[in-house]
Protein backbone atom coordinates (compact mmCIF):
# COMPACT_ATOMS: atom_id res chain seq x y z
CA UNK A 1 0.00 0.00 0.00
CA UNK A 2 2.82 2.39 0.87
CA UNK A 3 4.51 1.74 -2.48
CA UNK A 4 1.25 2.38 -4.32
CA UNK A 5 0.74 5.61 -2.39
CA UNK A 6 4.32 6.66 -3.18
CA UNK A 7 3.87 6.00 -6.86
CA UNK A 8 0.61 7.90 -6.78
CA UNK A 9 2.35 10.86 -5.16
CA UNK A 10 5.14 10.74 -7.75
CA UNK A 11 2.59 10.64 -10.55
CA UNK A 12 0.79 13.64 -9.07
CA UNK A 13 4.04 15.58 -8.83
CA UNK A 14 4.87 14.74 -12.45
CA UNK A 15 1.38 15.81 -13.57
CA UNK A 16 1.72 19.08 -11.64
CA UNK A 17 5.13 19.81 -13.12
CA UNK A 18 3.87 18.99 -16.62
CA UNK A 19 0.95 21.36 -16.15
CA UNK A 20 3.28 24.15 -15.08
CA UNK A 21 5.48 23.52 -18.13
CA UNK A 22 2.37 23.62 -20.34
CA UNK A 23 1.34 26.99 -18.86
CA UNK A 24 4.88 28.28 -19.44
CA UNK A 25 4.81 27.04 -23.03
CA UNK A 26 1.44 28.66 -23.76
CA UNK A 27 2.35 32.10 -22.39
CA UNK A 28 5.70 31.96 -24.23
CA UNK A 29 4.34 31.10 -27.69
CA UNK A 30 5.28 34.46 -29.28
CA UNK A 31 8.89 33.92 -28.20
CA UNK A 32 9.31 31.03 -30.63
CA UNK A 33 9.10 33.41 -33.59
CA UNK A 34 12.45 33.99 -35.37
CA UNK A 35 12.15 37.73 -34.72
CA UNK A 36 10.79 40.17 -32.16
CA UNK A 37 7.74 42.26 -32.97
CA UNK A 38 7.30 45.90 -32.00
CA UNK A 39 6.35 46.66 -28.42
CA UNK A 40 6.20 50.09 -26.84
CA UNK A 41 9.51 50.09 -24.97
CA UNK A 42 11.62 47.46 -26.70
CA UNK A 43 14.18 49.96 -28.03
CA UNK A 44 14.96 51.30 -24.58
CA UNK A 45 15.35 47.87 -22.98
CA UNK A 46 17.33 46.37 -25.85
CA UNK A 47 19.64 49.37 -25.56
CA UNK A 48 19.98 48.80 -21.82
CA UNK A 49 21.04 45.19 -22.40
CA UNK A 50 23.52 46.22 -25.08
CA UNK A 51 24.95 49.01 -22.93
CA UNK A 52 25.46 46.69 -19.98
CA UNK A 53 27.31 44.29 -22.28
CA UNK A 54 29.53 47.15 -23.50
CA UNK A 55 30.16 48.33 -19.96
CA UNK A 56 31.23 44.85 -18.87
CA UNK A 57 33.62 44.61 -21.81
CA UNK A 58 35.11 47.97 -20.77
CA UNK A 59 35.74 46.65 -17.26
CA UNK A 60 32.82 48.23 -15.42
CA UNK A 61 31.03 46.22 -12.75
CA UNK A 62 28.43 47.06 -11.83
CA UNK A 63 27.62 49.12 -14.91
CA UNK A 64 26.22 52.28 -13.34
CA UNK A 65 27.01 54.75 -16.11
CA UNK A 66 26.05 53.62 -19.60
CA UNK A 67 28.10 55.65 -22.05
CA UNK A 68 26.02 55.15 -25.18
CA UNK A 69 23.20 57.53 -24.23
CA UNK A 70 22.81 61.22 -25.15
CA UNK A 71 25.35 61.31 -27.98
CA UNK A 72 27.85 59.26 -25.98
CA UNK A 73 27.78 61.63 -23.01
CA UNK A 74 26.35 58.78 -20.98
CA UNK A 75 23.51 58.44 -18.47
CA UNK A 76 23.37 56.67 -15.07
CA UNK A 77 20.68 54.24 -16.23
CA UNK A 78 22.01 51.59 -13.86
CA UNK A 79 21.39 53.94 -10.94
CA UNK A 80 17.78 54.84 -11.69
CA UNK A 81 16.65 51.47 -13.06
CA UNK A 82 17.23 48.21 -11.22
CA UNK A 83 19.01 46.05 -13.76
CA UNK A 84 20.49 43.12 -11.84
CA UNK A 85 18.56 40.61 -13.97
CA UNK A 86 19.68 42.25 -17.21
CA UNK A 87 23.23 41.03 -16.69
CA UNK A 88 22.01 37.60 -17.81
CA UNK A 89 21.07 38.68 -21.38
CA UNK A 90 24.09 41.02 -21.43
CA UNK A 91 26.47 38.12 -20.81
CA UNK A 92 24.69 36.04 -23.45
CA UNK A 93 25.18 38.91 -25.89
CA UNK A 94 28.89 39.09 -25.03
CA UNK A 95 29.34 35.42 -25.96
CA UNK A 96 27.81 36.05 -29.37
CA UNK A 97 24.05 35.61 -29.13
CA UNK A 98 22.13 38.27 -31.12
CA UNK A 99 20.56 40.96 -28.96
CA UNK A 100 17.00 40.22 -30.07
CA UNK A 101 17.47 36.55 -29.13
CA UNK A 102 18.87 37.60 -25.74
CA UNK A 103 15.68 39.59 -25.18
CA UNK A 104 13.52 36.59 -26.09
CA UNK A 105 15.51 34.36 -23.73
CA UNK A 106 15.13 36.96 -20.98
CA UNK A 107 11.34 37.06 -21.41
CA UNK A 108 11.21 33.26 -21.33
CA UNK A 109 13.29 33.31 -18.15
CA UNK A 110 10.89 35.79 -16.53
CA UNK A 111 7.89 33.75 -17.68
CA UNK A 112 9.43 30.70 -16.01
CA UNK A 113 10.09 32.63 -12.81
CA UNK A 114 6.51 33.93 -12.77
CA UNK A 115 5.02 30.45 -13.27
CA UNK A 116 7.14 28.55 -10.77
CA UNK A 117 7.41 31.26 -8.09
CA UNK A 118 3.65 31.83 -8.11
CA UNK A 119 3.00 28.08 -7.86
CA UNK A 120 5.38 27.77 -4.91
CA UNK A 121 3.77 30.65 -3.07
CA UNK A 122 0.16 29.72 -3.80
CA UNK A 123 0.91 26.18 -2.68
CA UNK A 124 2.26 27.45 0.65
CA UNK A 125 -0.86 29.56 1.12
CA UNK A 126 -3.43 26.93 0.12
CA UNK A 127 -1.75 23.61 0.92
CA UNK A 128 -3.19 22.06 -2.25
CA UNK A 129 -1.70 21.47 -5.67
CA UNK A 130 -5.02 22.03 -7.46
CA UNK A 131 -5.59 25.38 -5.76
CA UNK A 132 -1.99 26.41 -6.44
CA UNK A 133 -2.33 25.50 -10.12
CA UNK A 134 -5.48 27.62 -10.35
CA UNK A 135 -3.71 30.62 -8.83
CA UNK A 136 -0.68 30.10 -11.07
CA UNK A 137 -2.76 29.94 -14.25
CA UNK A 138 -4.76 33.04 -13.34
CA UNK A 139 -1.67 35.00 -12.35
CA UNK A 140 0.86 34.02 -15.01
CA UNK A 141 -1.57 34.08 -17.94
CA UNK A 142 -3.49 37.13 -16.74
CA UNK A 143 -4.32 39.62 -19.44
CA UNK A 144 -2.36 42.41 -17.78
CA UNK A 145 0.83 40.38 -17.45
CA UNK A 146 0.68 39.44 -21.13
CA UNK A 147 -0.12 43.04 -22.11
CA UNK A 148 2.92 44.16 -20.13
CA UNK A 149 5.11 41.61 -21.91
CA UNK A 150 3.81 41.55 -25.48
CA UNK A 151 2.17 44.97 -25.95
CA UNK A 152 3.86 47.47 -23.65
CA UNK A 153 7.25 45.80 -23.39
CA UNK A 154 7.46 47.23 -19.86
CA UNK A 155 10.40 45.05 -18.86
CA UNK A 156 10.67 46.35 -15.32
CA UNK A 157 7.00 45.94 -14.52
CA UNK A 158 6.60 42.45 -15.94
CA UNK A 159 9.84 41.36 -14.25
CA UNK A 160 8.36 42.49 -10.93
CA UNK A 161 5.55 39.97 -11.44
CA UNK A 162 8.07 37.22 -10.59
CA UNK A 163 8.53 38.55 -7.05
CA UNK A 164 5.07 39.75 -5.99
CA UNK A 165 3.95 36.24 -4.92
CA UNK A 166 6.84 36.10 -2.44
CA UNK A 167 5.56 39.28 -0.78
CA UNK A 168 2.04 37.89 -0.50
CA UNK A 169 3.16 34.52 0.87
CA UNK A 170 5.69 36.23 3.15
CA UNK A 171 3.00 38.32 4.83
CA UNK A 172 0.70 35.30 5.00
CA UNK A 173 3.31 33.11 6.73
CA UNK A 174 4.27 35.97 9.03
CA UNK A 175 0.69 36.43 10.22
CA UNK A 176 -0.44 32.81 10.34
CA UNK A 177 2.58 30.87 11.61
CA UNK A 178 3.85 30.46 15.16
CA UNK A 179 7.03 32.10 16.33
CA UNK A 180 10.28 30.12 16.24
CA UNK A 181 8.97 27.86 13.50
CA UNK A 182 10.50 27.21 10.06
CA UNK A 183 7.47 28.92 8.50
CA UNK A 184 8.18 32.13 10.42
CA UNK A 185 11.81 32.14 9.26
CA UNK A 186 10.63 31.42 5.73
CA UNK A 187 8.28 34.42 5.99
CA UNK A 188 11.20 36.75 6.67
CA UNK A 189 13.19 35.22 3.81
CA UNK A 190 10.26 35.56 1.39
CA UNK A 191 9.66 39.19 2.34
CA UNK A 192 13.32 40.05 1.82
CA UNK A 193 13.41 38.14 -1.47
CA UNK A 194 10.14 39.60 -2.74
CA UNK A 195 10.85 43.24 -1.92
CA UNK A 196 14.46 42.96 -3.11
CA UNK A 197 13.36 41.50 -6.43
CA UNK A 198 10.74 44.20 -6.98
CA UNK A 199 13.15 46.98 -5.97
CA UNK A 200 15.75 45.71 -8.43
CA UNK A 201 13.30 45.49 -11.31
CA UNK A 202 10.80 48.38 -11.10
CA UNK A 203 10.79 51.45 -8.86
CA UNK A 204 7.15 52.40 -9.51
CA UNK A 205 5.93 48.92 -8.63
CA UNK A 206 8.07 49.15 -5.48
CA UNK A 207 6.20 52.31 -4.52
CA UNK A 208 2.82 50.68 -5.16
CA UNK A 209 3.68 47.55 -3.17
CA UNK A 210 5.05 49.60 -0.28
CA UNK A 211 1.82 51.61 -0.22
CA UNK A 212 -0.34 48.48 -0.31
CA UNK A 213 1.82 46.90 2.41
CA UNK A 214 1.39 49.96 4.63
CA UNK A 215 -2.40 49.82 4.22
CA UNK A 216 -2.33 46.08 4.94
CA UNK A 217 -0.23 46.70 8.05
CA UNK A 218 -2.65 49.33 9.38
CA UNK A 219 -5.63 47.02 8.84
CA UNK A 220 -3.99 44.01 10.50
CA UNK A 221 -1.91 45.84 13.11
CA UNK A 222 -3.48 43.91 15.99
CA UNK A 223 -2.15 40.66 14.52
CA UNK A 224 1.32 42.12 14.01
CA UNK A 225 1.76 43.04 17.68
CA UNK A 226 1.40 39.39 18.74
CA UNK A 227 4.07 36.66 18.90
CA UNK A 228 7.03 38.85 17.90
CA UNK A 229 5.59 39.57 14.47
CA UNK A 230 6.64 43.21 14.65
CA UNK A 231 10.16 42.06 15.44
CA UNK A 232 10.20 39.75 12.42
CA UNK A 233 8.75 42.51 10.25
CA UNK A 234 11.51 44.85 11.46
CA UNK A 235 14.12 42.17 10.67
CA UNK A 236 12.65 41.94 7.16
CA UNK A 237 12.92 45.71 6.69
CA UNK A 238 16.55 45.70 7.87
CA UNK A 239 17.27 42.72 5.64
CA UNK A 240 15.86 44.44 2.55
CA UNK A 241 17.84 47.61 3.36
CA UNK A 242 21.13 45.78 3.82
CA UNK A 243 20.78 43.44 0.85
CA UNK A 244 19.92 46.33 -1.47
CA UNK A 245 22.16 49.06 -0.04
CA UNK A 246 24.25 48.93 -3.21
CA UNK A 247 21.21 50.09 -5.18
CA UNK A 248 19.38 52.22 -2.62
CA UNK A 249 22.30 54.49 -1.63
CA UNK A 250 23.34 55.52 -5.19
CA UNK A 251 19.69 55.95 -6.16
CA UNK A 252 18.97 58.34 -3.29
CA UNK A 253 22.27 60.16 -3.84
CA UNK A 254 21.59 60.79 -7.53
CA UNK A 255 17.88 61.48 -7.13
CA UNK A 256 18.37 64.11 -4.42
CA UNK A 257 21.75 65.45 -5.47
CA UNK A 258 21.34 65.91 -9.22
CA UNK A 259 18.78 67.38 -11.56
CA UNK A 260 16.68 64.50 -12.83
CA UNK A 261 14.48 64.48 -15.90
CA UNK A 262 11.47 62.54 -14.55
CA UNK A 263 7.91 62.13 -15.75
CA UNK A 264 5.75 63.53 -12.98
CA UNK A 265 2.55 62.76 -14.90
CA UNK A 266 0.31 65.68 -13.97
CA UNK A 267 -3.42 65.54 -14.82
CA UNK A 268 -3.39 61.74 -15.08
CA UNK A 269 -7.08 61.14 -14.40
CA UNK A 270 -8.06 61.18 -18.07
CA UNK A 271 -5.52 58.42 -18.69
CA UNK A 272 -7.40 56.12 -16.35
CA UNK A 273 -9.20 53.03 -17.60
CA UNK A 274 -12.95 52.56 -17.90
CA UNK A 275 -15.25 49.60 -17.48
CA UNK A 276 -15.73 49.11 -21.21
CA UNK A 277 -12.01 48.46 -21.61
CA UNK A 278 -11.99 45.92 -18.78
CA UNK A 279 -14.44 43.63 -20.56
CA UNK A 280 -13.31 44.17 -24.14
CA UNK A 281 -12.36 41.09 -26.17
CA UNK A 282 -11.12 43.00 -29.23
CA UNK A 283 -7.44 43.93 -28.98
CA UNK A 284 -5.64 46.58 -31.01
CA UNK A 285 -2.06 45.32 -31.42
CA UNK A 286 -0.68 48.75 -32.38
CA UNK A 287 -2.56 50.94 -29.93
CA UNK A 288 -1.06 53.16 -27.27
CA UNK A 289 -2.36 54.10 -23.83
CA UNK A 290 -5.81 55.64 -23.96
CA UNK A 291 -6.90 59.10 -22.88
CA UNK A 292 -10.60 59.80 -22.35
CA UNK A 293 -10.06 63.37 -23.53
CA UNK A 294 -9.46 62.07 -27.03
CA UNK A 295 -11.40 58.79 -26.78
CA UNK A 296 -10.40 55.18 -26.29
CA UNK A 297 -10.91 54.01 -29.87
CA UNK A 298 -7.75 52.44 -31.23
CA UNK A 299 -6.02 52.27 -27.86
CA UNK A 300 -4.14 49.27 -26.51
CA UNK A 301 -6.02 46.76 -24.32
CA UNK A 302 -6.24 47.95 -20.72
CA UNK A 303 -7.72 45.22 -18.53
CA UNK A 304 -6.70 42.86 -15.74
CA UNK A 305 -8.53 40.15 -17.68
CA UNK A 306 -12.05 38.76 -17.86
CA UNK A 307 -11.01 35.65 -15.91
CA UNK A 308 -9.78 37.68 -12.94
CA UNK A 309 -12.84 39.95 -13.01
CA UNK A 310 -15.02 36.82 -13.07
CA UNK A 311 -13.07 35.37 -10.15
CA UNK A 312 -13.59 38.59 -8.17
CA UNK A 313 -17.32 38.55 -8.95
CA UNK A 314 -17.68 34.89 -7.93
CA UNK A 315 -15.70 35.48 -4.74
CA UNK A 316 -17.94 38.43 -3.83
CA UNK A 317 -21.05 36.30 -4.32
CA UNK A 318 -19.54 33.58 -2.14
CA UNK A 319 -18.61 36.03 0.60
CA UNK A 320 -22.08 37.55 0.80
CA UNK A 321 -24.20 34.43 0.33
CA UNK A 322 -22.53 31.34 1.79
CA UNK A 323 -21.71 30.91 5.50
CA UNK A 324 -18.05 30.13 6.03
CA UNK A 325 -16.71 27.05 7.80
CA UNK A 326 -13.46 28.95 8.39
CA UNK A 327 -14.00 32.45 9.78
CA UNK A 328 -10.28 33.33 9.53
CA UNK A 329 -10.24 32.49 5.84
CA UNK A 330 -13.41 34.48 5.26
CA UNK A 331 -11.75 37.52 6.85
CA UNK A 332 -8.74 36.98 4.61
CA UNK A 333 -11.02 36.80 1.60
CA UNK A 334 -12.92 39.94 2.61
CA UNK A 335 -9.63 41.84 2.97
CA UNK A 336 -8.34 40.60 -0.40
CA UNK A 337 -11.65 41.44 -2.08
CA UNK A 338 -11.51 44.96 -0.63
CA UNK A 339 -7.90 45.50 -1.73
CA UNK A 340 -8.75 44.11 -5.18
CA UNK A 341 -11.71 46.44 -5.61
CA UNK A 342 -9.75 49.45 -4.36
CA UNK A 343 -6.78 48.80 -6.65
CA UNK A 344 -9.18 48.47 -9.59
CA UNK A 345 -10.83 51.75 -8.59
CA UNK A 346 -7.42 53.45 -8.49
CA UNK A 347 -6.87 52.42 -12.12
CA UNK A 348 -10.00 54.15 -13.42
CA UNK A 349 -10.76 57.56 -14.89
CA UNK A 350 -13.34 58.18 -12.15
CA UNK A 351 -10.82 58.15 -9.32
CA UNK A 352 -10.33 61.87 -8.47
CA UNK A 353 -6.63 62.23 -9.26
CA UNK A 354 -7.05 65.75 -10.66
CA UNK A 355 -8.92 66.89 -7.56
CA UNK A 356 -6.25 65.45 -5.28
CA UNK A 357 -3.52 67.12 -7.33
CA UNK A 358 -5.16 70.50 -6.82
CA UNK A 359 -6.57 70.22 -3.29
CA UNK A 360 -4.68 67.41 -1.47
CA UNK A 361 -1.31 67.44 -3.16
CA UNK A 362 0.52 65.61 -0.36
CA UNK A 363 -1.80 62.62 -0.76
CA UNK A 364 -1.47 62.88 -4.54
CA UNK A 365 2.31 62.65 -4.23
CA UNK A 366 1.98 59.21 -2.67
CA UNK A 367 -0.60 57.73 -5.03
CA UNK A 368 -0.26 59.53 -8.35
CA UNK A 369 2.72 61.90 -8.67
CA UNK A 370 5.08 59.44 -10.34
CA UNK A 371 2.42 57.06 -11.65
CA UNK A 372 2.03 58.46 -15.19
CA UNK A 373 -0.68 55.88 -16.01
CA UNK A 374 -3.33 54.75 -13.50
CA UNK A 375 -3.43 51.30 -15.13
CA UNK A 376 -0.18 50.54 -13.31
CA UNK A 377 -2.38 49.62 -10.33
CA UNK A 378 -3.49 46.55 -12.29
CA UNK A 379 -0.35 44.75 -11.13
CA UNK A 380 -1.75 44.87 -7.58
CA UNK A 381 -5.20 43.83 -8.78
CA UNK A 382 -3.76 40.76 -10.49
CA UNK A 383 -1.94 39.41 -7.42
CA UNK A 384 -4.80 40.26 -5.05
CA UNK A 385 -7.51 38.63 -7.19
CA UNK A 386 -5.37 35.58 -7.99
CA UNK A 387 -4.80 34.99 -4.27
CA UNK A 388 -8.49 35.61 -3.58
CA UNK A 389 -9.42 33.03 -6.22
CA UNK A 390 -7.21 30.46 -4.48
CA UNK A 391 -8.96 31.05 -1.15
CA UNK A 392 -12.40 31.00 -2.80
CA UNK A 393 -11.66 27.69 -4.52
CA UNK A 394 -10.46 26.10 -1.27
CA UNK A 395 -13.54 27.37 0.59
CA UNK A 396 -16.01 26.19 -2.06
CA UNK A 397 -14.28 22.81 -2.15
CA UNK A 398 -15.14 22.37 1.53
CA UNK A 399 -18.83 22.68 0.62
CA UNK A 400 -18.88 20.92 -2.76
CA UNK A 401 -15.98 19.35 -4.62
CA UNK A 402 -17.99 19.16 -7.84
CA UNK A 403 -18.75 22.89 -7.74
CA UNK A 404 -15.12 23.67 -6.91
CA UNK A 405 -13.79 21.60 -9.81
CA UNK A 406 -16.32 23.25 -12.15
CA UNK A 407 -15.05 26.66 -11.02
CA UNK A 408 -11.44 25.49 -11.54
CA UNK A 409 -12.12 24.40 -15.11
CA UNK A 410 -14.17 27.50 -15.93
CA UNK A 411 -11.59 30.01 -14.71
CA UNK A 412 -8.59 28.26 -16.26
CA UNK A 413 -10.32 27.86 -19.63
CA UNK A 414 -11.40 31.51 -19.53
CA UNK A 415 -7.95 32.86 -18.71
CA UNK A 416 -6.22 30.68 -21.33
CA UNK A 417 -8.80 31.67 -23.95
CA UNK A 418 -8.14 35.35 -23.32
CA UNK A 419 -4.38 34.76 -23.18
CA UNK A 420 -4.34 33.08 -26.59
CA UNK A 421 -6.55 35.85 -27.99
CA UNK A 422 -4.24 38.60 -26.73
CA UNK A 423 -1.09 36.97 -28.08
CA UNK A 424 -2.69 36.06 -31.39
CA UNK A 425 -3.90 39.62 -31.94
CA UNK A 426 -0.36 40.89 -31.45
CA UNK A 427 1.55 38.48 -33.68
CA UNK A 428 -0.96 37.88 -36.51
Amino acid sequence: MEKTDLLSKKSLNKLTFSTLVLILFLISLPLFLPYIFHVHDEYFHLRRMGQIAEGLLQGQFPVRLQLGWYYDHGYPTGVYYGDILLYLPAVLHIIGIPLYKCYQLYVFFINALVVFSSYKCFYLISGGKDAALLGTALYSSSAWYLIDVYYRGSLGEYSAFAFLPFVISGFYLLLYSDKKTPERKRAVFFLVLGFSGILNTHIITTELVLGASFIFFLITINSFVKDNRLKDLFISVIGVSLVNAGFIVPFIHYFLGFRVLANFGGQIQSRGTNFMQWFSTVYNPDGLASDTKTGIAGSMPETPGIALLSALFISAIYLFSIPANNTIRKKQMALLASLSAFSLFLSTDIFPYDFLEKKLFLLYVFIGEYLQFPFRYFILSVIFISTLAVFTYVSIKEHSEILAYALWIFLICLTLWQAIGLMSAKVN
